[in-house]
C-alpha cells in the first residue's frame, strides 16, 4: 500500500517538477531513464536509520522498475551523505538539483532534516515526496510541493499508548510519570501530547526535561529520571540516547512499571545487541492508519493499537514482556501482517539462495567425481612385476635386472644378436 502511494506521489512529483519554475529540468523524453536524488544520513546521529531509509528507497525503485518504471521511465537512485547535519542536507539538495540536474528528489530521514531540506527544494521548484519527516513543524511552513507518505502524523504516535495505560485496572495503572525528550521536532511533539493526556487523566508528572538534540552525556538526565521513582517513563529518544538511558536504569536497578521510547527499540540488533535480555517490556510506538485492508497490531486483550514491545524487533515474535521483578510491563502484541509477510519473504529468499548454492556445490562435486571415474576408466590397470612397475610403455625405475656377464670373445655366435643387455622393453596394450 505504501509503495503504491509513493509511486503515485513520485509520478505526480515528476510531472510537477517538469512543469514548475526555478531550477527545474525539462520533461524527460518517453522511455528515457530518470535519476532521483536523496540526501541520507550515513554518518552522525541518524546513521542507524539512514541506511534503512536507503534500503527502503532501493526496494521501491526495484519494485517500480519491475513494473516498467515510473511513468515508463527506468529509475536510478543517487545518494549523498548529509552526516545528519541540518547545514549539509541543504547544500546536498542544492547540488543535486542545481549541479547534478537530477529529475526528482526524495526526502531525508527525520523531521529535523526535512524542515530545512523542504525549504530549499521548494525554492528551487521541485516536488518533494518524503516518508520520514512527520513532525508538526514540517508542515508549518505550508510548502505546497511537500508530500508526506507515512500513514499517520507522528504527533499522535503515543496516543494509543496513553489509552492503554489509562485502560489498565486501577491496581496496575501508574500514578506518576517521568518525561525526557530531545529538543527534536520528531520526539518532543509525541512526548508533550502524551504528557498532556496523562496529566488530564490524573497521572502526576514528577519529572519533565527537554535536552539538546546534539550528542551529550545522557547519564545525569537518566539518573534524574531514575531518582524520580516514576511508575511510567516516557522518553523522546533516538538510538544513542535510548540505549544510554536504559543502561543507566540498569546500573541503578530502576525498573518502572512501563517504559516507552519514541525510537531505538525499533532498530532490532543495533538496540537489543547492546542491552540483551534487558529489552524485555520496553515499548516503541509505530504509526498506522485505518483504511481498506489496514490492520493495527493486536494486543492479547483484543484491542488494536500502535505499540509493540522491543522484544519483537529482536526475536521476530512478541513474547509477553516480563520485567525482572515479575510485574507486567506491556501488553503482548503481534506483528502486523505486512511485517510478518516481509519476514516470510526474506526467509523464502534466503532458503532459495541457500538451495541454489547447495545445488551448485553438489553439481561441482558430482562433476569432479565423474571426471575422476572417467580418468580411472581410461587409465590401464597397474601391473606389478619384479624389478619395477609396468603400466603400458614404461622405463624401469626399480633395481636393474641382474644378468650374467657375457664374454663376447667366447660367444662369437651370439655377439651380433646380443650386443648389450636390454634395459627398456615395450609392451602392447
Amino acid at each position: 500500500m505504501r509503495r503504491a502511494l509513493i509511486a503515485t506521489v513520485a509520478g505526480a512529483g515528476l510531472t510537477l517538477t517538469a512543469c514548475g519554475g526555478g531550477a527545474t529540468t525539462a520533461t524527460p523524453s518517453p522511455g528515457s531513464p530518470i535519476t532521483i536524488g536523496v540526501s541520507v544520513s550515513l554518518s552522525g546521529d541518524f546513521s542507524s536509520d539512514g541506511p534503512a531509509l536507503e534500503r527502503g528507497y532501493d526496494l521501491w525503485a526495484e519494485d517500480v522498475n519491475k513494473k516498467g518504471g515510473l511513468n515508463g521511465h527506468h529509475v536510478t537512485m543517487k545518494y549523498v551523505d548529509d552526516a545528519s547535519s541540518t547545514q549539509l542536507v541543504v547544500s546536498n539538495y542544492q547540488k543535486l538539483i542545481s549541479s547534478d540536474k537530477v529529475d526528482l528528489v526524495f526526502g531525508p530521514y527525520s523531521s529535523l532534516l526535512t524542515i530545512p531540506a523542504s525549504a530549499v527544494v521548494d525554492r528551487l521548484g521541485y516536488a518533494f515526496p518524503e516518508p520520514a519527516g512527520g513532525g508538526p513543524k514540517v508542515f508549518a511552513a505550508g510548502h505546497k510541493n511537500l508530500f508526506f507518505v507515512q500513514p499517520a502524523a507522528i504527533e499522535d504516535n503515543l496516543v494509543s499508548y496513553t489509552k492503554w495505560l489509562l485502560g489498565l485496572p486501577a491496581d496496575q495503572r501508574p500514578t506518576t510519570a517521568a518525561y525526557a525528550t530531545e529538543d527534536d521536532p520528531f520526539t518532543q511533539p509525541q512526548v508533550d501530547k502524551a504528557k498532556s493526556l496523562l496529566e488530564a487523566a490524573g497521572i502526576k508528572t514528577v519529572y519533565y526535561k527537554v535536552y539538546p538534540s546534539e550528542p551529550i552525556d545522557y547519564t545525569p538526565l537518566a539518573l534524574q529520571v531514575a531518582n524520580s521513582k516514576a511508575d511510567a517513563v516516557i522518553l523522546g529518544t533516538q538510538v544513542p540516547d535510548a540505549i544510554a538511558f536504559v543502561k543507566t536504569f540498569i546500573s541503578q536497578h530502576y525498573n518502572p512499571k512501563t517504559l516507552i521510547e519514541t525510537a531505538g527499540p525499533d532498530q532490532g540488533a543495533q538496540y537489543a545487541g547492546k542491552l540483551g535480555a534487558n529489552t524485555e517490556g520496553i515499548m516503541v510506538p509505530a504509526g498506522w492508519t485505518a483504511g481498506p485492508g489496514a490492520r493495527a497490531p493486536t494486543t492479547s486483550r483484543g484491542r488494536r493499537d500502535g505499540i509493540s514491545c522491543s522484544n519483537s524487533a529482536r526475536c521476530g515474535r512478541c513474547a509477553r514482556p516480563s520485567p525482572s521483578n515479575g510485574r507486567r510491563g506491556a501488553p503482548r502484541t503481534r506483528m502486523s501482517s505486512s511485517r510478518s509477510a516481509r519476514r516470510r519473504a526474506d526467509a523464502d529468499r534466503f532458503v532459495s539462495f541457500f538451495l541454489k548454492v547447495f545445488s551448485m556445490q553438489m553439481k561441482i562435486i558430482a562433476g569432479v567425481g565423474l571426471c575422476a571415474l572417467a580418468t580411472m576408466a581410461l587409465r590401464p590397470s597397474a601391473v606389478k612385476s619384479a624389478g619395477g612397475t609396468v603400466a603400458g610403455k614404461v622405463t624401469f625405475t626399480g633395481t636393474a635386472p641382474r644378468m650374467t656377464p657375457i664374454d663376447m670373445a667366447k660367444e662369437t655366435s651370439c655377439a651380433k644378436p646380443h650386443a648389450a643387455p636390454e634395459m627398456h622393453e615395450s609392451f602392447g596394450t
